[in-house]
């Protein structure tokens, strides 16, 4: 949970902060694309995103469009989670 300490320091995971903000525990990463447009191939960028996350994973959010992916992305370890926003497009 989150404890504000007397001092000031923020603590999430702790109740007992010894900075300004103290988290104990993982933090997820999240990375938001968008696609490039017209028919440059948006695989290099979503898989720098991915290769760029910490060991323990993130989170990539594919903003709405359409994606052009030219080659495989791979993902090579556990934590990697892929979202993606849709909407009408025309």
């Amino acid at each position: 949970g989150l404890h504000i300490a007397n001092s000031g320091n923020v603590g999430i995971g702790t109740s007992s902060p010894d900075s300004k903000l103290d988290v104990r525990g993982s933090i997820n990463k999240i990375v938001y694309l968008r696609p490039s447009g017209g028919s440059n191939d948006d695989q290099p960028q979503i898989q720098a995103a991915i290769d760029a996350l910490p060991d323990e994973g993130g989170i990539i959010v594919l903003t709405g469009g359409t994606y052009n992916i030219g080659d495989t992305i791979a993902i090579s370890r556990n934590g990697v989670k892929l979202r993606g926003y849709g909407g009408n497009q025309k």
